[in-house]
């Protein structure tokens, strides 16, 4: 699940994408423009050039931001930690 994706998502900017289930299953796997095959990469890139970008839809990103990862990390490895004193 590569990081980047989400920073250029965070960007708004265009992702095109070989299948990756990963990414297909989270919430900006909408955003993401998935292709087959060569010819259907191409064909995706064409598409993602001239779509229209709706702010809403990029609403969902800011889900990834580091500031938010790093909490949900945090939460996570905390009582972990503070269970280990």
């Amino acid at each position: 699940n590569p990081l980047k994706v989400f920073e250029y998502l965070a960007l708004r900017k265009p992702v095109v994408s070989v299948e990756m289930e990963s990414l297909r299953k989270e919430d900006v796997g909408s955003l993401i423009y998935f292709a087959k095959d060569f010819q259907d990469f191409n064909n995706k890139i064409r598409l993602a050039l001239v779509r229209k970008i709706n702010t809403e839809d990029y609403l969902v990103v800011d889900r990834y931001s580091w500031d938010n990862l790093f909490a949900k990390l945090l939460s996570i490895v905390e009582p972990v930690l503070l269970s280990c004193q």
